[in-house]
């Protein structure tokens, strides 16, 4: 829920090393410019204040390459780690959805229909948790390809795999969604990433 500009800093690796070294280095340019500015005629100190400046601006990008920082202005949705949590490749760290963004449904209905599909069709939708609550959305984009139960794991983010079973190949479809959220018996309600549903 948290609004977030771009570029802003939304999370640090574990930096001891590379901040120990950096403070190191730091500390050691800093004696060395106030050795270069007693004495400006010292060769070997500015030749050293040179190679330390090299050594301090990598120490400072590796240091940079252990933050995650906003790419776009917008709202936090998903905090997906802890402190002290450890990650894999590939793994998500957050959510942010940005100022323009737009809201999709993911649906996987069964293949024998995929011939009968058009873009511009209505799509019933009913989030499960909320019985006769439907929304009539308008399908995007269709799959050019049926595939099996396996094959749609790739598609869905790992943390959603187990929650999805199907029985047969399936062709995937896509709806874009009015807004970030729908109304139950007058409240707004967000919706959220992983939220299923039954699509007809």
């Amino acid at each position: 829920g948290q609004r977030v500009s771009a570029g802003q800093l939304l999370a640090r690796f574990y930096v001891e090393q590379e901040a120990a070294a950096l403070s190191r280095i730091e500390s050691e340019f800093e004696l060395l410019l106030l050795r270069t500015l007693r004495d400006p005629n010292d060769q070997a100190a500015r030749q050293q204040l040179s190679s330390l400046r090299a050594e301090r601006d990598l120490a400072r990008s590796r240091l940079e390459e252990r933050a995650i920082r906003s790419p776009v202005a917008g709202v936090v949705s998903d905090v997906r780690i802890r402190p002290g949590k450890h990650l894999q490749a590939g793994e998500s760290v957050l959510s942010i959805l940005g100022d323009n963004a737009r809201f999709y449904v993911e649906v996987m209905l069964p293949g024998h229909h995929r011939p009968l599909l058009r873009s511009g069709q209505p799509l019933r939708l009913e989030l499960k948790g909320y019985r006769y609550q439907y929304q009539v959305l308008t399908i995007d984009s269709i799959g050019d390809e049926v595939v099996g139960p396996g094959e749609v794991k790739r598609y869905l983010p790992a943390e959603l795999q187990d929650a999805v079973t199907l029985d047969g190949p399936v062709v995937l479809v896509q709806a874009r969604l009015p807004s970030p959220s729908f109304q139950i018996d007058g409240q707004s309600v967000r919706y959220y990433e992983g939220m299923q549903a039954t699509a007809e």
